[in-house]
């Protein structure tokens, strides 16, 4: 048979499903004719790629199916001789065995007396975005943290194409007023220069609030200043400058596109790699409070950055 005969010979999706009829019951028939039609399209794409495999619709249909009835994780035996291999889910610790008795939650065991619960995962924020940070429970937290300990009193200026829903009821314009701190809109939906965020300084101003439109895009006719014209400015007027990015990535990747990169964001503000250092993620930190409030990958949590070890952000966090 040559190409075009292959193709002919190809059921439709009716056909396979009335083949399939009573054989897999246990299944949403809606899930069942999407796995057809993409069997019919892997069987019409080999074909015209010339590398056909002997497989029936319905023979792929079933291998599909039960692969996703099958658990994605499972527990393996680590026999490479690297004992945090990376591919194997890095150190294997028990951390619920650890919350059954007693633990360094909130004690300096070095110093025999009281610490703090944030100094576990500190360090480890450090090394990631490069600046001082905690973590608390998500996006909302970091930045009502930052705006009540950097703002409280005082006004935030704030693009108003950037007063958002991003989810969940998290709604920017709410997190601001109840960290008390006055929202000062500027520019207008589709379009804010810089001009906006320098005419609506004034000396209530406490900082220039940057918020990253995760879910939802305007496009057209719109203008946004660069964040490095919005740090200049902050830096110019003795601001802070947080931005809440929702998610982001440390450093660039291949495969994931479009999103925030905090590693530009912290050059854009002023953060700079030391001269001769090229491990990522341990980078030298300037003078920018509560830069930046913002949720990476990793499940759902926030992460307060700030370049200021004493930062106030950091100390609200601990109490």
């Amino acid at each position: 048979m040559n190409e075009t005969e292959k193709l002919r010979a190809l059921p439709s999706v009716h056909e396979v499903l009335e083949r399939l009829s009573g054989s897999l019951t246990r299944f949403p028939r809606a899930l069942i004719v999407a796995e057809t039609r993409r069997a019919l399209d892997d069987a019409r794409a080999e074909i015209l790629s010339g590398r056909t495999r002997e497989l029936t619709p319905e023979t792929r249909i079933c291998q599909a199916l039960e692969a996703l009835e099958r658990p994605a994780l499972r527990r393996v035996i680590n026999a490479t001789g690297v004992v945090l291999h990376t591919n194997l889910g890095r150190a294997p610790l028990p951390a619920m065995e650890m919350l059954r008795g007693y633990s360094n939650l909130e004690y300096d065991l070095e110093r025999g007396r009281r610490g703090k619960r944030d100094t576990h995962a500190a360090p480890l924020i450090e090394r990631l975005i490069g600046a001082p940070g905690i973590a608390v429970n998500n996006n909302a937290a970091a930045v009502f943290l930052a705006l009540h300990e950097l703002a409280s009193g005082g006004e935030v200026v704030v693009s108003r194409g950037e007063l958002i829903e991003i989810g969940d009821g998290f709604r920017i314009p709410d997190i601001m007023s109840r960290s008390g701190a006055t929202v000062r809109e500027v520019g207008t939906t589709n379009r804010t220069r810089i001009e906006d965020y320098r005419d609506a300084i004034n000396q209530h101003t406490r900082l220039l609030f940057r918020v990253h439109p995760s879910n939802f895009r305007i496009t057209g006719f719109t203008a946004r200043p660069e964040l490095r014209e919005l740090a200049a400015l902050g830096r110019e007027r003795s601001l802070a400058r947080p931005r809440a990015e929702s998610a982001g990535l440390r450093g660039p990747g291949k495969r994931l596109r479009g999103g925030p990169l905090a590693f530009r964001n912290r050059r854009a503000a002023g953060v700079r790699q030391p001269p001769g250092r090229r491990r990522p993620g341990l980078l030298q930190r300037r003078q920018t409070p509560g830069w930046p409030p913002g949720r990476y990958p990793g499940g759902q949590a926030g992460t307060c950055g700030a370049p200021a070890p004493q930062s106030p952000v950091s100390r609200a966090a601990a109490r």
